[in-house]
């Protein structure tokens, strides 16, 4: 005889111990990526930065020859005194937010951390998810015999 409730039972009981190992899947792979990145092949999340604009200039970006351009452009262009006054507010605001930028290493170390805590926390979300149910499937597996 065909037991519907043991049936949903099961059902339910493999598909939450795939969710569970497959979390644990994920937050494993994570994690050993990110084990690979950092000492295996610590260029791999470096910044990228632009190709410098001039070729004798092998330090230079293209932003920083922007805004070269345009403090040059303060003295020898032509300008309106308004068009002046905005450029001058315009390369002092870019200046204040230019020495608030944080340094590239702390910003890849920090996103080191936070895929870290992702990680761990999937599989210790996952470990209890897929024993609680696979063992529950084996003791009814036991059941039945």
């Amino acid at each position: 005889m065909f037991d519907a409730k043991a049936f949903i039972r099961t059902i339910y009981l493999y598909l939450f111990s795939l969710v569970g190992l497959f979390i644990l899947i994920f937050g494993s792979i994570g994690m050993i990526r990110l084990a690979i990145t950092t000492w295996v092949f610590p260029q791999a999340d470096a910044p990228y930065f632009a190709k410098p604009i001039f070729p004798g200039e092998k330090s230079i970006t293209s932003e920083e020859a922007l805004v070269k351009g345009l403090d040059n452009c303060q003295t020898t262009c032509s300008l309106s005194e308004e068009n002046k006054t905005t450029l001058a507010s315009w390369l002092k605001d870019y200046n204040v937010w230019k020495e608030g930028q944080v340094d590239p290493k702390i910003e890849v170390s920090r996103q080191r951390q936070r895929q870290l805590s992702e990680y761990l926390a999937m599989i210790l979300i996952a470990i209890p998810l897929y024993l609680y149910h696979w063992t529950l499937i084996k003791k009814d597996a036991r059941n039945r015999q």
